[in-house]
């Protein structure tokens, strides 16, 4: 029989290795473990975190479309009850609804433009019933008195609102705004054909690409104005001051320009044939490339340095002073 043999003995110095391996290998183990649950942990806490955003974030999305809706049927509601008001009899009342409906379009930029729809039309339906006549004279006499303060309020709160919109022309045909002050107001492209603005304030007003044909603008300040490309066929701007007016490029045609100030006016280009310029003041007026055939030049008060070129279209017969080439002088006055 073979005898197996015992093994050798260890020696003291492996056996303290291998104890020290061992000791490794569990403090190795017990550092993952505790690694693995920490991680666990922070990701379970992440998730949670996670899912609580997200919770919150569709309670906060879910909360501003209520408030959203709410808003809307109070603004619908506010609205309704607006226009009701301008029906009313009694002014005070209109009033209050212009300035709710302007309230409106500052609280909801969605519906200004509606708004701007609803109050030309209130301020057309009232077309020239408040003025003195429905047809204007035939005289220049002013208006005694004011159109109702429901009507001003109307124009300027259009004027606060109005935001020029392609394709689309403010309509103010037919309406009384008589005395009204527009000055330094935005009316570009507006309707106003056969509007009464007679005695009204429209200093420093855009009123550039205006339809003005047939309106009565006579006895009315507007000093330093644009109405560049405006259409005056036939307009009746009797006795208005025009001083510093840029009228470039504007048809004129047939316009009563009658003791108006054209004190440094811009005239550049303007269809001014058939206007009537009796007793006008053209001093220091801008006529280069001015059509004014057919117009009697021969009562003017007053043709002090005048400014024009070879393309300006004189009457026949008339003989223009000499052109003064002197810089335009930038009126000041105000209202």
């Amino acid at each position: 029989m073979t005898s197996s043999k015992p093994p050798p003995p260890e020696s003291p110095k492996a056996s303290r290795d291998q104890r020290a391996l061992r000791t490794a290998v569990g403090a190795v183990r017990r550092w993952a473990n505790k690694d693995l649950w920490t991680a666990l942990a922070a990701i379970t806490t992440a998730s949670a975190a996670v899912g609580a955003l997200v919770f919150t974030g569709l309670n906060l999305r879910e909360t501003r479309n209520q408030y959203g809706l709410s808003q809307q049927v109070e603004i619908t509601d506010r609205f309704g009850k607006s226009v009701e008001h301008l029906g009313s009899d009694q002014q005070t009342i209109r009033l209050g609804g212009v300035y709710a409906l302007e309230r409106i379009a500052r609280d909801s930029a969605a519906d200004s433009q509606t708004v701007v729809d609803v109050l030309s039309a209130y301020l057309r339906a009232r077309e020239l019933t408040n003025c003195v006549d429905f047809k204007p004279p035939v005289d220049t006499s002013p208006v005694a008195e004011p159109p109702p303060a429901d009507l001003w309020a109307a124009a300027a709160a259009i004027s606060h609102t109005y935001t020029l919109f392609q394709d689309h022309r403010l309509d103010l045909r037919k309406t009384c705004l008589v005395m009204i002050d527009l000055s330094g107001k935005r009316f570009s492209h507006t309707v106003f054909m056969h509007a009464w603005l007679t005695w009204s304030k429209l200093c420093a007003a855009k009123l550039d690409d205006t339809n003005l044909q047939g309106a009565r603008v006579d006895f009315a300040n507007l000093q330093g104005a644009d109405l560049s490309g405006a259409n005056l066929g036939f307009a009746n701007l009797s006795n208005s001051r025009l001083d510093g007016v840029n009228l470039s490029a504007l048809n004129g045609r047939g316009a009563n320009l009658s003791h108006a100030t054209l004190h440094d006016t811009s005239l550049r280009g303007a269809n001014l044939s058939h206007a009537d310029f009796f007793m006008a003041d053209l001093s220091f007026a801008h006529l280069e490339g001015a059509n004014l055939a057919d117009t009697d030049l021969n009562d003017l008060l007053s043709t002090d340095h005048l400014t024009y070129d070879d393309k300006t279209v004189w009457p026949k017969g008339y003989k223009p002073p000499p052109s003064d080439s002197r810089p335009v002088i930038q009126y000041s006055e105000r209202c």
